[in-house]
């Protein structure tokens, strides 16, 4: 289902034939990457993952989804019940459509072949967090989720984001990777995930290129990297993962900062909504 969503939400932005080359070889990694569907046997609440080791997708949906024809749940939290239950298994799809084995070495999306730079993860790694936001983003895309939920970001509550969908790991910088796809090529980005081999790193470059003028200006910032893209990167992963959490404030400052002088891009506009807010 998720796979039929995508392939109708990319082809006008790819075309017809791409968006069918993109779908064939969805469905080839799909098949070669998923032996079992296991429902556990115990959670305590909603969850799907996929285990490549063993290349199993494993989900559970908490006791109240068993109640969801019952009168004890209302029809707003089973909505959300089945809400939640879809964004969950179709980021698990985005990601298990977008894995490709290179070398013996799993990665996913558009890094698997940038290994001199530094983008060849292997599964659960630095950059397979990266791409993981990129999944739960794009599926709240796909999927049309838009809810504005409120997520504060420092221990006072002062200051907050406003994210498009409940995520327990990726609240925080959902929006962020929204303005950053504002800022790729779109097109580029999904020809990059299909063949990173021959569109990735010229798609990197051209965003780098293109602002040059921001990394420039940004000598003090606390995770400055070897570029802006790779910047970028750190502090998304930096936030997600609770790295120095004592410094989760200054990393969205930092963050926000440099996106607000990316913006003054005439191609970037009404990004406003996705930036820091202050109460």
């Amino acid at each position: 289902m998720h796979i039929v969503k995508k392939y109708n939400y990319i082809k006008n932005i790819v075309g017809n034939v791409d968006a069918e080359n993109m779908l064939n070889k969805w469905i080839y990694n799909l098949k070669n990457n998923v032996k079992r569907i296991e429902k556990l046997k115990e959670y305590h609440s909603i969850y799907a993952s996929y285990s490549f080791s063993d290349k199993t997708l494993k989900y559970y949906m908490t006791n109240d989804y068993n109640k969801i024809n019952s009168s004890e749940l209302n029809e707003e939290k089973k909505k959300v019940i089945i809400k939640e239950f879809k964004i969950m298994m179709y980021k698990e799809f985005e990601r298990i459509v977008n894995l490709y084995v290179d070398r013996r070495e799993i990665s996913n999306g558009f890094y698997i072949d940038d290994v001199i730079y530094g983008r060849n993860p292997k599964y659960n790694g630095f950059y397979s967090d990266i791409m993981d936001i990129f999944a739960e983003e794009e599926v709240c895309n796909v999927c049309n989720v838009n809810d504005s939920i409120k997520v504060y970001v420092d221990e006072e509550n002062k200051y907050y984001i406003n994210s498009n969908h409940i995520s327990k790991r990726n609240s925080e910088v959902l929006g962020y990777v929204t303005i950053l796809k504002i800022a790729l090529d779109r097109k580029m980005l999904y020809y990059s995930i299909n063949n990173p081999k021959k569109y990735s790193k010229k798609m990197i470059d051209k965003f780098n290129t293109r602002f040059d003028y921001v990394y420039s200006k940004i000598e003090d910032y606390m995770l400055k990297e070897r570029d802006l893209f790779t910047t970028i990167e750190r502090y998304l992963n930096h936030i997600r993962n609770k790295v120095n959490e004592g410094n989760n404030l200054i990393y969205h400052k930092d963050l926000n900062k440099i996106l607000t002088m990316m913006s003054s891009d005439n191609n970037m506009p009404n990004i406003e909504k996705y930036l820091l807010k202050e109460v």
